[in-house]
């Protein structure tokens, strides 16, 4: 009896939130995966991260209703864990500009 107390369409909007906070994060994650170089497994492992943390802060209320915080809270630390080669990864990386405001190429190919 988890859901007691919450109607469907609560639990049915805090999903929808938690899907949208997790794609807009994993769009920012791909950014900073593109701009820090990073390819392979390292985005897999990256977006898994964003949709961990995301999903728990989107269910916050819930799990904070029932007393289930701690229970989920290695969602919480493991994304953030996840998260953290493509923080840094983007760190320094900004190049993709190339024409460094004077308008010639310097033999950059994309």
């Amino acid at each position: 009896h988890a859901v007691e107390g919450w109607a469907p369409f609560a639990a049915f909007l805090l999903i929808l939130s938690a899907i949208f906070f997790s794609g807009f994060l994993s769009v920012y994650v791909q950014r900073r995966a593109n701009d820090g170089g990073l390819k392979g497994l390292w985005i897999f492992t990256n977006h898994l991260g964003a949709w961990a943390f995301a999903s728990y802060v989107a269910f916050y209320p819930f799990l904070a209703a029932h007393g289930l915080r701690n229970a989920y809270a290695p969602a919480f630390i493991g994304g953030l864990v996840l998260l953290l080669p493509v923080l840094f990864a983007g760190e320094g990386h900004h190049d993709h500009d190339h024409d460094h405001g004077d308008g010639h190429d310097h033999g950059h190919s994309h």
